[in-house]
Parts: C-alpha cells; sequence; structure tokens
C-alpha cells in the first residue's frame, strides 16, 4: 500500500468522491442507484457530511476508498457521525478501511466530538465485526415497518391540520427525552425539502404530530402522553394517506417499543432488514 495517498474530499474533485462512492457500493447486497447530483444532495445536504471531516485515499491517481463525516448533535451528545465508508472491491483486506476510520478518528477529536456514531446492515457481518474491532458497539436496533393498507378504527372527529415546522421545534426539549435516529431527527428533516408537516392542536397547544415526504415516508410521529389513545396516531395517518394519494406507507424505529408496538396494531409489517446504531466514546482527556 506504499503507492496509497489519503487526502481530505476538500482536495478532491466531485468525480473522484463520488467515484470512490459507487465503485466501492457496486457488489453492495443492496443495489444502490444514485446519479452523481443525487449523490451530492443526499450526503452533502441532509446527511450533514462535510469536506472537511471525510476524506478519501488514491492508489496513484484512482480514488479507491472514501469516508464521510459529520459533527452531529446525538441524544445530546455531540458526536463524530459516519456518513458511509466505501472500498473499491479490489482493496478491501488491506487494511485500508482501517487507515481511513483512524482519519476519521482525529477529525473527531479535532472537532471535540465526544462520540463516533454510524449505522450499518446488520446483515453485513463483515463491517459489523470490522466495527466492533475498532472499538464501536451496538447500541440501537433500527427496524423498517411498511403499511400496505390501514386498519379500520373508528374516527374520533380529529382536526388535522398542516402546521409550521417552528410549532414542532418549540418542543423539541420534550421530544429529545427518546432517543431517534438520524435520519427522523428534526435536525435532519429541517434540511429537507417537500416535507409535510401537519399536526393537531388543544388549547393552540401542539398535541400531536406527523412528519412525512409525498413519497408517503414517515419520519416521526409523536402524541402528547396526555393525549394517548385517543385516536391521534390514526388520525394522523388517515391524513398521510389523504395527502399523498397513496396507501402504501413507510416509517424507520430506533429501539421503541411503544412506537413499534403502535405501527403493528395499525397493520405495519415489519421488514426483514434492519440496522445496527453503532456508537463509540471518544476519550479526550484524562483527569488525575
Amino acid at each position: 500500500m506504499e503507492n496509497i495517498k489519503i487526502v481530505k474530499c476538500s482536495e478532491a474533485s466531485d468525480d473522484d468522491i463520488y467515484n470512490a462512492f459507487a465503485e466501492g457500493f457496486s457488489d453492495y447486497m443492496i443495489e444502490i442507484k444514485l446519479s452523481k447530483v443525487e449523490f451530492f444532495a443526499r450526503f452533502f445536504g441532509a446527511e450533514g457530511n462535510k469536506r472537511d471531516n471525510s476524506h478519501i485515499a488514491y492508489d496513484y491517481e484512482r480514488p479507491v476508498e472514501v469516508v464521510l463525516g459529520g459533527v452531529i448533535t446525538y441524544d445530546d451528545i455531540k458526536t463524530l457521525r459516519c456518513g458511509t465508508l466505501s472500498v473499491v472491491p479490489a482493496y478491501r483486506r488491506k487494511g485500508l478501511g482501517r487507515m481511513l476510520m483512524n482519519k476519521h478518528e482525529e477529525i473527531g477529536r479535532d472537532n471535540n466530538c465526544q462520540m463516533l456514531m454510524l449505522e450499518v446492515i446488520s446483515e453485513n457481518e463483515r463491517a459489523v465485526d470490522f466495527y466492533e474491532e475498532l472499538g464501536y458497539e451496538k447500541a440501537y436496533f433500527l427496524r423498517y415497518y411498511t403499511l400496505k393498507e390501514l386498519r379500520k378504527f373508528p374516527g374520533r372527529g380529529l382536526v388535522v391540520d398542516k402546521i409550521r415546522q417552528e410549532m414542532i421545534n418549540r418542543i423539541k426539549p420534550i421530544l429529545n427525552e427518546t432517543h431517534i435516529n438520524w435520519q427522523n431527527s428534526l435536525d435532519y428533516t429541517d434540511k429537507l425539502q417537500n416535507i409535510n408537516y401537519y399536526g393537531i392542536t388543544s388549547r393552540s397547544n401542539l398535541v400531536s404530530f406527523i412528519i412525512f415526504d409525498n413519497k408517503g415516508k414517515i419520519f416521526r410521529m409523536w402524541t402528547h402522553p396526555g393525549h394517548r389513545r385517543e385516536g391521534h396516531g390514526v388520525a394522523l395517518l388517515h391524513k398521510v394517506i389523504e395527502v399523498t394519494g397513496r396507501q402504501e406507507l413507510y416509517m424507520s424505529v430506533s429501539s421503541n417499543a411503544g412506537i413499534s408496538n403502535f405501527l403493528r396494531r395499525f397493520g405495519f409489517e415489519k421488514d426483514s432488514l434492519y440496522q445496527y446504531e453503532m456508537i463509540r466514546p471518544l476519550i479526550l482527556f484524562v483527569l488525575t
């Protein structure tokens, strides 16, 4: 590996970054088809990765690996999230992944992060083992649910209206008491385009809401504990179907028995595919 050169992505071209990603995922267990425009819009947009927090490896002039990083707040902890690690097949098992993850860790320390975090598909056992060797541990299960037909429940006459995004942001302290995976967090959805915000109010107070896109993907739904079992959930789901015109809905849930139970009661089916959210603490100093 004497010909390998590692630089920050801020020093690399868009083509090199994209090609390292695309070739590295060319044999992935799940087919990933993203154009260059889609790749940059997603991974350097809402995903929160920054070029100065990411590295790319070259074998002479050929880009052969890329690791993306973004500084986020995760469970109220300043965290460096690994947006992706992609290695061209011919360069695997040569220690290159460890080299880039060491660079990734340096970025975390330089930014005074307290933790490293990433997501990985559970069936990708080689990757899971690799991250565990680096000191990561499984913290949460990220499950995926699909609704093909909403079960019939009696309505309660609840009015679901479009709401301002700021109304949800005002109750962030309450929402942050429950762990939410990064892609469903308000910090993530706030950066997305064409997102719908609907809710139910009582005496001008927001007591439940749902966030979703036009394809039927639900990012977040919540009801105040004092208003649960009053039909808010089914009313919110009916609103998604009404607005999107889609019967098939999707949602991911991170280790939350209450939400998982709710989804299954209303007909959502759990996908066989799931991910681990893995974390590793960063010790910045030692008290003596």
